[in-house]
């Protein structure tokens, strides 16, 4: 019975982690995004993605943002940069070793850049209907170790920028995998390479995401990643309850 108890709890957990909604696009597609059923990108590996260029021609905003489940949102996107740029630009750079996309995803942003009219780059969403949620920020430089700052206006990440985290082998050069490094610095002091920040527990249905890159980089992409409800929590107080009382 025990062990039925804790199968259950597991599962239920599972279940709820599963059915957690995700929305993810990609910034300035330079060699394929996972707009559809396959493959999957990201540290929250999912499928179907949104794209700024495959979608909407690098046109801002982009409104009804599709899901992990290729379901249409509420969820809307604008964005503002000094430009845009990447790694390895001139490469179709295809899958990684592991059929996924995560180099193609990473190597194109939306540029800060100290010599354009704007000098950093942002995006905002909109219309997030999920009550809580989590928003991975992924950033990129095609210079290593450029000093930078990503924020959501209440807390600000320092990082060092990190292009050698992407890895290419091969004439031309074909993408193998990211290395994805979570930035957590909170002090300019503290700042090591990094290509992601993660803003955890948020609530709203907007959020504004502003990079500032010194010398050059900016956001390559984001998720929005729903906290599921805590039901999970309950069933899994209520198995516990269910085990003291068979002891």
């Amino acid at each position: 019975m025990k062990k039925l108890i804790i199968v259950f709890m597991f599962a239920a957990l599972w279940a709820g982690a599963a059915n957690a909604a995700v929305v993810s696009l990609n910034f300035e597609n330079w060699g394929g995004a996972p707009t559809g059923a396959s493959p999957t990108a990201g540290v929250v590996d999912v499928s179907y993605w949104n794209d700024t260029w495959i979608d909407a021609g690098k046109v801002s905003p982009m409104l009804d943002l599709r899901d992990s489940t290729g379901a249409a949102t509420t969820v809307d996107v604008a964005w503002a940069s000094g430009g845009e740029w990447g790694v390895n630009l001139w490469n179709d750079t295809g899958a990684d070793d592991d059929g996924r996309l995560n180099v193609s995803v990473m190597k194109g942003f939306i540029d800060s850049n100290q010599n354009q009219a704007i000098t950093q780059s942002s995006f905002t969403v909109s219309e997030i209907a999920y009550d809580l949620y989590d928003l991975y920020v992924y950033v990129m430089s095609d210079t290593q170790d450029r000093t930078g700052t990503v924020t959501d206006g209440t807390t600000t990440y320092h990082f060092l920028t990190d292009p050698e985290s992407l890895h290419f082998s091969g004439d031309p050069l074909s993408a193998d995998y990211v290395d994805f490094k979570q930035i957590t610095a909170l002090d300019a002091g503290s700042a090591v390479n990094g290509n992601y920040a993660v803003f955890s527990g948020l609530s709203g249905a907007t959020q504004t995401i502003t990079t500032d890159v010194l010398g050059g980089g900016g956001i390559a992409a984001f998720q929005i990643v729903e906290i599921p409800e805590p039901a999970t929590l309950v069933l899994l107080s209520l198995g516990g309850l269910l085990l003291r009382r068979k002891k």
